[in-house]
């Protein structure tokens, strides 16, 4: 289950991001969007192990040996799904670079 309200949250991350042209990977994203808001770190550590789990990294395999945690699971699960929706698979932001670019080159070409 995601969290609509974060979901809309997450979305304004990312479109931060990309307007002032921070491109990034996802851990780094993730890193930056919840390091201020779970200030215990224990929540840091599971949330971007979470997330490393679920874009695929090595570093991510054990996080389905640690206890479940539904509200920590569910800021991962909607972080993951707001990244997949901009991103795909894509570990990096090179798609978001991509489209702002285009969106770009369209607007000069109106001129």
């Amino acid at each position: 289950m995601i969290d609509l309200e974060l979901y809309v949250e997450v979305v304004d991350f990312f479109d931060a991001l990309e307007h002032h042209e921070r491109w990034m990977g996802a851990a780094e994203a993730a890193f930056a969007f919840f390091g201020d808001r779970l200030p215990e770190r224990d929540e840091r550590d599971y949330v971007l192990l979470g997330l490393l789990r679920l874009t695929g990294h090595p570093k991510g395999e054990d996080w389905e040996k640690h206890a479940r945690r539904a509200e920590l699971d569910r800021q991962i699960w909607t972080f993951h799904r707001v990244w997949v929706d901009r991103y795909g698979w894509e570990p990096t932001m090179r798609l978001g670079e991509a489209r702002k670019e285009s969106w770009e080159a369209a607007r000069q070409s109106r001129r």
